[in-house]
């Protein structure tokens, strides 16, 4: 109470929406103009010429590049500055408001003349009807006196349209709606999509504006004060803009360093020999040309394997003018990115643009040839979001980074394309549900139903374990996501393009005050690593880290070895598994004691824990738990046996300490 947080920043509209077709067409004819007068298309078709046998660019090509960048950046922004014009106004429009809102500013100019003796032409008072298309008749002979009386009337006339504005917009919609079914044409149907569309969207508007006035929860438009505890454990809030960003900055930072300590590849002997940054070493030991070294954890061994010496198994994937523009239309124009003039609306224009498609389609295929980027794409802006209500403290809030759009499409690029060749290789576990096609967290959910039910019928013991990778995106080493690429079939080229330029990211802090001035990062930042939240290809690397993971435990022998009753077909599971949120389980044979499977499922929770830890994760221990299964026999009947509160199953944390895991008694819902 009584603290004064400041005023919330609040960015501009976009003058383009595609909504507008007037507004897009006008765009596209700019664009297409300054393209023309600085021959951007050409001139990127002639360094394409040059490029595209090759797999790296000489200094003078890499200028080039970034010139014909920048100078489409500038080219959108002067295209997007005069396509539109914004008269800010939270008034419905319609022709009543129209008319009210000029007849008030038609009478106001002719105040000003007369306030400063100059004549009233006709010539003049007929543009400005023309400009705000009114029919009223004004006197060009009158008095300042009876011009304010006019003033005064224009007035009452505007705030008495205002206050029906909402319903005089329901009216001229309906009206144009009717006018529309009369044309009984394929123009006329779709002007009745566009404008019950437009009905339908404005409706949802206002009742969310309804409901968020009910509920108090309006949009915070960013982060406007943050709580920090000192060592008593006391709260303070911060409001200071500056301290805010530097806080957030600190704590981001600290999440992007966080898997350099106590992961077995960010420690010695694996440091120096893979760790560093060095894309020829890595390819090198992808080809089988540096051995592993001895001494390593059952785990860290078993996930190296898997990338150790790799088959050869590159494919093509570079970008066509159709393939682009589909990829384009498929993403959502109100999409948040990076600052800057280019946003979503931008490139999905190109559906209606064939130059602007060939020319963006060069545009995004040089990084993926060669991995060299436009500098631009080195710099993002954090949104940070809630965890948990009422949790300002900096290091639990949600991190994501809005990315240059161009360079966010060609990392989703990635992703799916390493997607569906894993798809075809088989290199996806089974246990894997999450950012594949098809497959659902509800399917999965279906899957351990299933499983439990054929537990209970056939009285099969067994121990679920649910752990939560902590800070699962920003722990993942960027060797891990390289390997996973490159074994999915990405060339080294592109996947460079990606994993650099999230190396040497300048990370901009976004909170409701604006877009902080200072950055962390960059060149000198030391070693961070994360695919980041907000990657388009951040779903498919993970998906990608963690199946090698869970196909080792399968190979371990862990997990539920099932033989269906009928066709005699084996199945072995060994969890379940949603992005981040992994149940382990330990099946034994019937009759084997707690204590036995006990001991099962603690091997199996380290050799997870460990194969977690290999690629920079770690487990949650507070948001993990287990149940254990069995069942009591007496006269021939069986129930559930009753949770023993001194058994236990521990995890390594983060922290490196051994934390005892939380047992659910197995008739308690999680």
């Amino acid at each position: 109470m009584g603290t004064d947080r400041g005023e919330a920043y609040s960015p501009g509209a976009r003058k383009l929406q595609l909504e507008y077709k007037k507004v897009t067409q006008t765009f596209i004819k700019l664009l297409m103009k300054q393209m023309n007068e600085h021959k951007l298309l050409e001139r990127a078709e002639t360094l394409w010429d040059a490029v595209k046998d090759k797999d790296s660019l000489t200094q003078e090509e890499l200028d080039t590049y970034e010139n014909l960048d920048q100078q489409f950046e500038r080219a959108v922004a002067c295209a997007e500055n005069k396509c539109r014009k914004i008269h800010p106004n939270d008034i419905e429009f319609s022709p009543e408001v129209k008319d009210a809102i000029g007849n008030l500013t038609i009478w106001k100019e002719i105040e000003k003349k007369i306030e400063k003796n100059k004549p009233i032409r006709g010539k003049w008072l007929r543009s400005l009807k023309n400009k705000y298309k009114i029919t009223t008749e004004f006197n060009k002979n009158i008095s300042l006196n009876e011009c304010k009386r006019e003033i005064k009337e224009a007035w009452k006339t505007f705030d008495d349209v205002r206050s029906k504005a909402p319903e005089l917009r329901d009216s001229f919609l309906d009206h144009l709606l009717k006018k529309a079914e009369k044309l009984k044409t394929k123009e006329g149907e779709k002007k009745v999509k566009d404008i019950r569309r437009i009905k339908e969207n404005e409706r949802k508007r206002g009742s969310h504006k309804r409901i968020g006035a009910a509920t108090g929860k309006f949009t915070s438009k960013g982060v406007r004060f943050l709580h920090s505890k000192d060592e008593n454990g006391h709260t303070t809030t911060i409001t200071d803009k500056a301290e805010i960003e530097r806080l957030i900055m600190e704590a981001n930072s600290k999440k992007l360093h966080q898997c350099n300590e106590r992961t077995p590849l960010r420690t010695e002997p694996l440091l120096s020999l893979l760790t560093k940054f060095d894309y020829t070493t890595w390819e090198s030991f992808l080809q089988g040309e540096i051995p592993i070294p001895e001494n390593l954890e059952e785990g860290t061994r078993a996930y190296l394997e898997v990338y150790h010496n790799m088959e050869d198994n590159d494919i093509d994937i570079l970008h066509t003018p159709e393939s682009l523009k589909k990829a384009w239309s498929k993403a959502k124009e109100k999409t948040s990115a990076a600052p800057g003039p280019i946003h979503y609306g931008t490139m999905k224009v190109m559906k209606w643009c064939m130059p602007l498609a060939k020319f963006q389609t060069i545009m995004a295929n040089i990084p993926l040839k060669t991995s060299a980027t436009p500098s631009k794409w080195s710099e993002d802006v954090e949104v940070m979001l809630l965890k948990k209500k009422d949790n300002y403290l900096p290091e639990k809030l949600r991190r994501i980074g809005l990315m240059d759009v161009a360079f966010n499409m060609n990392n989703k690029h990635i992703g799916r394309a390493a997607m569906r060749n894993a798809e075809e290789l088989d290199q996806l576990a089974i246990e894997q549900y999450g950012s594949r096609n098809n497959l659902s967290a509800e399917k999965h959910a279906l899957n351990k139903r299933l499983m439990l039910d054929i537990m209970r019928v056939s009285k099969t013991p067994g121990v679920l374990i649910a752990n939560d990778a902590k800070s699962c995106y920003d722990r993942i080493l960027h060797f891990a996501t390289y390997a996973a690429l490159r074994r999915a079939g990405i060339p080294k080229e592109a996947v460079i393009s990606m994993v650099h330029t999230l190396r040497t990211m300048k990370h901009k802090v976004r909170t409701g005050y604006g877009d902080s001035i200072d950055y962390y990062g960059g060149e000198d930042d030391g070693d961070p690593h994360g695919a980041t939240q907000g990657n388009g290809a951040g779903p498919a690397i993970w998906a990608l880290v963690s199946s090698p993971l869970l196909d080792i435990l399968r190979e371990k022998g862990y997990g539920a070895k099932l033989l269906s009753p009928i066709r005699k077909e084996f199945f072995h599971l060994c969890g379940f598994a949603f992005v981040d949120d992994t149940d382990t389980i330990q099946m034994g044979e019937i009759g084997t004691s707690s204590e036995e499977l006990l001991i099962e499922a603690q091997l199996e929770m380290n050799l997870w824990e460990n194969l977690i830890r290999a690629t920079g994760g770690a487990i949650e221990g507070d948001k993990s738990d287990y149940t254990i299964i069995n069942w009591e026999w007496k006269q021939g009947k069986a129930k559930y046996e009753t949770m023993n509160n001194e058994s236990e199953i521990t995890c390594l944390n983060s922290e490196g300490q051994r934390e005892v895991l939380k047992q659910i008694p197995v008739d308690e819902a999680r």
